[in-house]
């Protein structure tokens, strides 16, 4: 499912948060129809605590104007499940929630607020895989202004990682 939305004030600069967007609506669809709570796994995926075992991805396209941001696509993908009794209310849920979520773009700093409360990357030891090749280690530290993820290396160096860096982000084992 996807929705289009059409930030007023977005800038460019901050267009990852759509990402934040869409792993948030998903979040709060899942919670409302299934109960539980879910977890975002920046940048892209939503687990439930209780790992019930429902495949749910996030994506977000955006299209940039002078500055700012024009468009914002936020999909949610739910690998097919038994749900049968409840699919036409997660359908209406999802919707709901990516509507809400793509408003909230024009408040970049409430959606990163709120995502940081749901997410379980933070404060874990990482490795991403980045495009097209290479590795990097560190610890999940924070999320920018931007949306982009803060990893900090154990020599004590903070750098932003932009989605379209990453492959892939691996959560290490806690040492």
């Amino acid at each position: 499912m996807s929705v289009l939305g059409r930030p007023v004030t977005l800038v460019a600069t901050s267009a990852e948060v759509s990402w934040l967007a869409a792993s948030l609506a998903a979040a709060r669809a899942l919670d409302e129809c299934l109960g539980g709570r879910r977890l975002c796994l920046w940048p892209d995926a939503v687990v439930d605590e209780a790992d019930d075992a429902i495949d749910v991805a996030v994506t977000a396209s955006c299209i940039l104007g002078p500055g700012r941001v024009e468009y914002a696509a936020l999909t949610i993908r739910v690998a097919p499940v038994d749900l049968a009794d409840r699919r036409d209310l997660l359908t209406q849920a999802l919707l709901e929630h990516l509507r809400s979520c793509a408003s909230s773009l024009d408040e970049p700093s409430l959606v990163i607020d709120a995502y940081k409360a749901r997410c379980a990357t933070l404060g874990r030891a990482v490795e991403l895989r980045l495009l097209p090749h290479g590795r990097r280690r560190g610890l999940a530290e924070d999320i920018a202004e931007s949306g982009q993820l803060v990893l900090s290396s154990p020599t004590g160096l903070r750098e932003q990682v932009a989605v379209a860096a990453i492959n892939s982000v691996e959560l290490l084992p806690d040492t």
